[in-house]
């Protein structure tokens, strides 16, 4: 196999921080269109797989993370998965395999997804003097720190910035290769949900009620949206209008130019989690255990379907089907057009991290401390 001068360069990936473990790649991270960098899959957060995944699956590997998860998600990218744990770990994981690369301490609990960007793994920690980091996995350094406050939210960027909100209730937009504010918007609140964009508007929910948009080069309040109650939801953008749900049991569909709005629709229960779509529908779960499909242009129901206990991560869909977990300690695959369970599989702990669909596996991470891989039945 012929490798480039730079394929055999040693990758020290490891953060230049207290107590850190470093992880050695033998051969550089190249990322590609289809992986899955970000939580959502996207920068508007539409949990949509380019890959089709079709049930049954069966488990291709298991891995101890040794930790909780939070309400982010796992990433992936080349060959590797990386994932956060409340511990403040980034465990590195071969995506083959299921063997541990290595696991980079952080400062604290890592609750959101990391980012892949090129070269650069950034990551938000809930406490501590460096919450928000950007290491350059390729050299083998930390390319800056920065002190923002607690982050327990997934930090997501377009073009050179990079957005990131906090629990002091600001929404920061920095320069992804130095760090450098931008500019920054500030509520009177917490901020839990992460930031949306469609390269113009940035959006975000916050625990006061409102949802924000943002102008992406100014920084300056467009309009807000006021829910019935605090949104810890991150919004979806998709075909022109911004989706999010909120603890007043309600998903939202609002107007993303001007914030009007559309439809709302009321479930039995709160939502903490991120929308996914399919072309025509819109899928979420709820604390009352129901996984709904509405129709995107008047928000009525397609389809609703029991699961046994709170939903409240995030699904995702995979050509015809969509994927979610529950705390009922259950992974569903539901047909998106008809809402028929199409495959379950009972796992060892409460699912409160959204899973993704990247390559040819079903990747969640399980309390209270396992990252499972699933792969269809007849691939060996």
């Amino acid at each position: 196999m012929r490798f480039s001068r730079i394929a055999f360069h040693l990758i020290l990936l490891s953060f230049i921080l207290a107590g850190c473990t470093p992880v050695r790649i033998q051969r550089p991270i190249k990322v590609h269109e289809e992986d899955w960098t970000v939580f959502g899959g996207n920068a508007q957060h539409t949990n949509q797989s380019p890959v089709v995944l079709s049930p049954p699956l069966e488990i291709a590997w298991e891995y101890d993370a040794s930790g909780g998860f939070g309400t982010g998600s796992p990433v992936a990218a080349d060959s590797f998965v990386f994932v956060g744990t409340l511990s403040g770990e980034i465990h590195v994981v071969h995506s083959k395999t299921g063997e541990r690369v290595g696991v980079v301490s952080v400062e604290s609990a890592v609750t959101g997804a990391p980012l892949i960007d090129g070269i650069s793994l950034i990551a938000g920690s809930a406490t501590g003097d460096r919450t928000l980091i950007s290491y350059d996995y390729r050299d083998g350094i930390t390319r800056w720190a920065k002190e923002l406050g607690g982050i327990e939210s997934s930090p997501v960027r377009f073009g050179y910035r990079l957005f990131v909100t906090t629990l002091g209730g600001i929404l920061y937009c920095l320069d992804k290769a130095s760090g450098n504010e931008l500019w920054r918007y500030e509520t009177k609140a917490p901020i839990h949900s992460s930031p949306a964009t469609d390269g113009m508007t940035v959006v975000f929910g916050c625990d006061d009620g409102f949802l924000y948009a943002i102008d992406l080069e100014t920084g300056k309040l467009i309009w807000r949206f006021k829910a019935g109650r605090s949104i810890f939801s991150t919004p979806s953008i998709y075909q022109g209008r911004v989706f999010f749900g909120s603890l007043d049991h309600t998903l939202y569909a609002l107007n993303l130019k001007d914030g009007k709005l559309f439809w709302k629709h009321t479930a039995g229960g709160k939502i903490y989690g991120t929308p996914a779509f399919s072309e025509e529908l819109v899928f979420f779960g709820a604390t009352d255990g129901i996984f709904y499909a509405l129709r995107i242009q008047d928000g009525s129901v397609a389809w609703r379907f029991f699961a046994t206990s709170i939903i409240n991560s995030s699904p995702v869909v995979s050509g015809d089907y969509v994927y979610f977990g529950s705390l009922d300690k259950k992974l569903y695959a539901l047909d998106t057009f008809t809402g028929a369970l199409k495959w379950s599989f009972d796992v060892k702990g409460r699912i409160k991290t959204s899973p993704i669909v990247w390559r040819n596996y079903l990747i969640v991470a399980v309390e209270d401390r396992s990252l499972f891989a699933f792969k269809p039945a007849s691939v060996k």
